[in-house]
């Protein structure tokens, strides 16, 4: 690609110039030419990096993936992460990855309208002949922290890794999820990049609702629903077909899908008899001695799914703060691993 760096300077200041109007505060010198200060090395990078995997968390965290050359990098924006995957390296922040990050995506500024404008008025190119450019200590200090880290190796789904850099970011802020909660989510991080909906997950981390996170690892079991009747198939057919590609054909040839409850119940027959019980206990559930542990933590399980879902009158009175959420998502998370390994160690039949 080619980036036009006048318009991508253009379109930093436009931004900064209508939030500070939109404020109250308009810019003195709103619209003139102005730009962020660069070197001749910087031009590369501004006209021919590529920026993919932009993702917004609130309007003062965002995640990105750029590519130039051979060269990869992970751009964040009010992160202050410090578990980076190893194959990254921290580097300097440059003009050019700030004018790239600004231009491409929607960062909300952290100072208010008043104090921009002490920073933005200071000079354009039509009133300072000499002008020469906003510095770039100056706009970096309108905005969040900005971060660049560069690889050489290529990372074409970067959601695992963004995953692992929120859920460090969650250690130390002040939210719902506690430690406990956070290493059992680290593990998670370790399961195939192509089988765990990471990009939900990302989102969920930050929501107050800590429903939003159980729905996340909820779906990381949805898609293996059609496991055990797609594998038993394949079994009673001696077929050599892996439980996907059995699966696959019988939604696509003959609309057929599993029925989920009894689906999920299978599958929690793979999980631990301790998350079991602990997704229960957050639930505040009482577990008779005597009980099918397997069909209560799937009723209760696939209850809590719907009432958060749906709205139905049966559900409107049902409250959940009465939950210990961080019990019942740290149980889920290992919930999702068991059964992820049972599944995907998983060998189909051969047909010696």
């Amino acid at each position: 690609m080619s980036r036009n760096l006048i318009e991508s300077n253009t379109a930093i200041f436009a931004a900064l110039d209508k939030f500070c109007e939109s404020r109250g505060e308009p810019i003195r010198n709103a619209g003139r030419p102005r730009w962020i200060a660069s070197d001749k090395a910087d031009r590369r990078f501004m006209m021919h990096s590529s920026l993919a995997d932009r993702s917004i968390f609130s309007p003062g965290k965002v995640m990105a993936r750029g590519e130039l050359d051979n060269s990869f990098f992970l751009f964040t924006v009010g992160f202050d992460t410090k578990d980076i995957p190893g194959e990254f390296e921290e580097i300097d922040v440059t003009a050019a990855h700030v004018t790239v990050i600004l231009s491409e995506l929607s960062v909300r500024p952290r100072l208010s309208p008043l104090e921009i404008r002490d920073l933005v008025e200071i000079g354009d190119k039509e009133s300072e002949p000499q002008y020469k450019g906003h510095t770039l200590g100056a706009i970096q200090s309108i905005f969040p922290l900005i971060r660049v880290f560069s690889t050489k190796k290529s990372f074409a789904s970067p959601w695992k890794i963004y995953f692992r850099v929120c859920l460090d970011e969650c250690s130390y802020l002040q939210t719902w999820v506690d430690q406990e909660t956070i290493v059992t989510l680290q593990a998670v991080c370790d399961l195939d990049a192509d089988l765990i909906p990471y990009k939900v997950l990302c989102r969920s981390i930050f929501d107050s609702d800590p429903g939003s996170l159980f729905l996340a690892l909820y779906r990381c079991l949805e898609r293996l629903y059609a496991f055990s009747s797609a594998k038993d198939l394949s079994v009673e057919l001696n077929s050599h077909l892996s439980w996907e590609v059995v699966a696959s054909a019988l939604e696509d040839k003959l609309g057929w899908w599993p029925k989920e409850e009894g689906s999920l119940e299978k599958l929690l027959q793979f999980a631990s008899r301790n998350d079991l019980e602990n997704v229960l206990l957050g639930m505040n559930e009482a577990i008779p001695s005597s009980a099918d542990l397997v069909k209560i933590a799937t009723r209760r399980v696939y209850k809590l799914r719907n009432s958060l879902v749906h709205y139905r009158p049966a559900h409107a009175a049902t409250s959940h703060d009465h939950f210990h959420w961080n019990q019942v998502c740290t149980a889920m998370a290992g919930i999702v691993m068991d059964v992820h390994e049972a599944v995907f160690s998983y060998k189909p039949p051969t047909n010696d």
